[in-house]
């Protein structure tokens, strides 16, 4: 018996279909985007208003001492943050739990401006140095680098000058749905990246930043989450959750922040954040070969 031509044709297409694999799904975001200037906008317009911060917090520490043995800590502590222009952002971050303070990070402004990083339990050791000497080779290694936890917070704004250094380039991520900002500056050799942050496309608010050496290598790694309404702030928001990774040293840092503030009590003002007497703990400058 012979088949009918078109049922032969029919015949043979479902069998090429059934043998053909589903087209793949694409995931992500592929829709409309903003402009730079637009997202560049709205990011200072967010962080304008946020000059200073006060807030609780809760957090847990993986931390490292000179022989490269691990410490586990937490508990909760206070937060005090003050932006500054051109020097250095003061950041004052206490941790304590039932035995007492665990550890402080700090960072101050003004003509002797010092960084430092004071670990209680077991290591019982404050490693402190200043500013100006920041970067040189003179200055010794510490578990974390206050100077680069200021940066995570999110806080600053983009200047809008976008050839200043350090100049900042935007390009879209499909896949994670954010823009992403890197920040570069000029060496006497090259340029180099300082620092890359992630902004969501939804919200315009930074999820994600990366802070580079001058061998593109990353120091810090932070991702932000959880954004609220800072109170006084007018709507502005913050992130509320965040967890670092320090590369180098395996050293991890998170803390969650619980109803922040613009200011508590007149708190924080100038001459707030400085560095002042731990306790009983082993003193290291960490640039004390750089001279005074």
């Amino acid at each position: 018996m012979r088949v009918p031509l078109h049922i032969c044709i029919i015949s043979c297409a479902l069998i090429l279909l059934a043998g053909c694999p589903p087209a793949p799904q694409i995931t992500g975001y592929h829709g409309p985007t903003s402009q730079m200037y637009e997202v560049v906008t709205a990011v200072n317009s967010n962080n304008s208003g946020i000059p200073t911060i006060w807030t609780d917090h809760t957090f847990k520490a993986w931390m490292h001492d000179d022989n490269g043995k691990s410490h586990y800590v937490d508990g909760d502590g206070v937060l005090l943050y003050r932006k500054q222009i051109d020097k250095p952002d003061e950041l004052l971050l206490q941790g304590q739990s039932i035995i007492g303070k665990i550890f402080e990070i700090g960072s101050s402004s003004g003509p002797d401006a010092q960084y430092w990083v004071a670990l209680v339990p077991e290591i019982s050791t404050e490693w402190w140095g200043y500013y100006k000497n920041l970067g040189k080779p003179c200055v010794r290694s510490l578990p974390i680098h206050p100077d680069l936890v200021v940066e995570v917070l999110g806080v600053n704004q983009i200047d809008e000058n976008f050839l200043r250094p350090p100049v900042p380039a935007m390009r879209f991520n499909n896949d994670a749905d954010v823009y992403m900002f890197t920040f570069s500056l000029p060496t006497p050799t090259k340029w180099v990246i300082q620092k890359e942050v992630w902004y969501s496309r939804k919200t315009l608010l930074p999820v994600k930043v990366l802070l580079f050496d001058q061998n593109g290598r990353v120091l810090l790694r932070a991702d932000l989450s959880e954004h609220e309404p800072i109170e006084g702030g007018d709507g502005r928001k913050i992130a509320t959750q965040y967890k670092l990774f320090f590369p180098e040293n395996k050293d991890r840092l998170e803390f969650s922040f619980k109803s922040p503030k613009l200011t508590r009590k007149g708190l924080p003002r100038a001459g707030t954040i400085q560095r002042r007497p731990i306790g009983d703990v082993r003193n290291i400058r960490i640039d004390e070969e750089c001279g005074d």
